[in-house]
Parts: C-alpha cells; structure tokens; sequence
C-alpha cells in the first residue's frame, strides 16, 4: 500500500482509540499533547515498512532500512505481533506523559499498519518468530 494509505490508515486508528478511552485524556485536553499524538500515529502508520528500501520510510532512513531488510526480510519482523510488542516496549521506555502518548500513537500506527497490509493479496507473517520457519 502507499504510504498516503497507512497514513490515514493511522489517523483512523488513533481516533478509534481516542473514541474508545484508549489513549491517554491529554490528547483531548493539551494541544501540545494531541501534536505529539498525530505525529506519532503518522511515524508508526509508516514504520513497519521500515523493512522496505524503496518505501517512504525506507528512503528516508536507507541504512537501517537496507540492514533490516537483510537481515529479516520484508514483510515478517515488522509485520508481526512480536514487531509491535518490541515497538510497544520500547516505546514504553520513552519517560513521563508524553512517552505515554507517543507510545500509545505509535503503536496505534503499528497496528493500522499491519491491519491494512492483511487485506493485501501477499498478506503477512502476523506470527513470525525469527529464525523459527
């Protein structure tokens, strides 16, 4: 998919998520906060392509890209539940109020991203474990 796509594809999420009292209350009450937000649902809508060297993301950021894509391929680390749980992790060790709406918006992303990629005729690897075939 483009990336115009997943990233609208995040902002839906993010609003799912602010409609259902997942992400934290400041969004809706801190400007500064609802930003922080909407960037981050827009950077993880992206990431997990980040496994894609010719991808908006993996131009941006080719070294890494060039490296995650040898090393695990594309779609199948990035793309998996254990990708979103490393992302969710550290994201996590991001401190205070905003480390929580950020890793709450790229997550949200994350998640809107591998969501739309299923319904791609090639799918994913939604249980990929490296290594383990």
């Amino acid at each position: 998919m483009k990336a115009a796509t997943h990233t609208v594809g995040a902002l839906a999420a993010g609003s799912a998520a602010v409609y259902l009292n997942w992400a934290p209350h400041a969004v809706e009450q801190d400007v500064f906060q609802a930003a922080v937000f909407i960037g981050s649902l827009m950077f993880g809508g992206l990431l997990p392509d980040i496994c894609q060297p010719n991808s908006w993301m993996g131009r941006r950021l080719k070294a890494t890209s060039y490296i995650v894509f040898k090393v695990v391929g594309h779609r199948t680390l990035t793309h998996s539940l254990v990708g979103t749980a490393i992302v969710f992790i550290l994201t996590g060790l991001i401190p205070g109020l905003t480390g929580t709406v950020m890793q709450t918006g790229i997550t949200a992303g994350v998640i809107s991203h591998i969501l739309l990629d299923m319904l791609n005729p090639k799918g994913v690897h939604l249980f990929f474990l490296y290594g383990i075939t």
